[in-house]
């Protein structure tokens, strides 16, 4: 997802001085053009390789989404049954952080990725596109359509990795620890 997330943000950068190297290229449309394919081709390589990382991780980060919920759970439940400040409270917490930062980190970059690539189009539509020729200015008109779909890093098909979703899975974590303390 870092990786991604660096590259549209490299490729944004590319963008942005694409318009202001326009102005001063005397074979415009020459470089222009290449210029603006090499862009999209980038794009479209990224969106490519957001896809695949996707379908390959997906069932991976949802077994770890729903594994984490449990372990989440147990541990807390385990904190109120050992001495404050004692050895094994202060392990059982740090584990339970440990688990807490492995999934915000996961869900933060989630919602990197989609906030940047749903910025591409806002990125383009604010480029001087004016000094392009029509042809370049057309190019970027189907790249803002194609940036108008962001890249979603999903969790088996089912839970979108994002900031909401973190709060989700510390909401669902916290009202399963709730109803095992009301059962005991």
């Amino acid at each position: 997802m870092l990786q991604a997330c660096a590259q549209i943000k490299f490729l944004q950068h590319r963008m942005e001085i694409l318009c202001l190297k326009a102005r001063q290229q005397s074979e415009k449309n020459i470089n222009e053009r290449t210029i603006i394919k090499k862009c999209v081709k980038h794009y479209m390589n990224v969106i490519d390789f957001a896809e695949s990382t996707n379908e390959i991780f997906t069932y991976t980060i949802f077994l770890q989404y729903s594994i984490s919920a449990v372990i989440i759970c147990a541990c807390m439940y385990n904190l109120t049954n050992v001495p404050f400040m004692s050895s094994a409270f202060i392990s059982i917490t740090m584990y339970l952080t440990c688990m807490l930062v492995q999934m915000f980190i996961v869900c933060f970059y989630g919602t990197i990725i989609t906030y940047e690539s749903a910025n591409m189009g806002n990125i383009i539509y604010c480029l001087d596109w004016t000094a392009l020729s029509l042809s370049g200015q057309k190019c970027l008109i189907l790249m803002m359509v194609q940036a108008q779909r962001p890249i979603v890093f999903t969790s088996g098909h089912v839970v979108v990795l994002s900031l909401e979703s973190f709060t989700a899975f510390c909401k669902l974590s916290y009202s399963a620890f709730n109803l095992l303390i009301q059962q005991t």
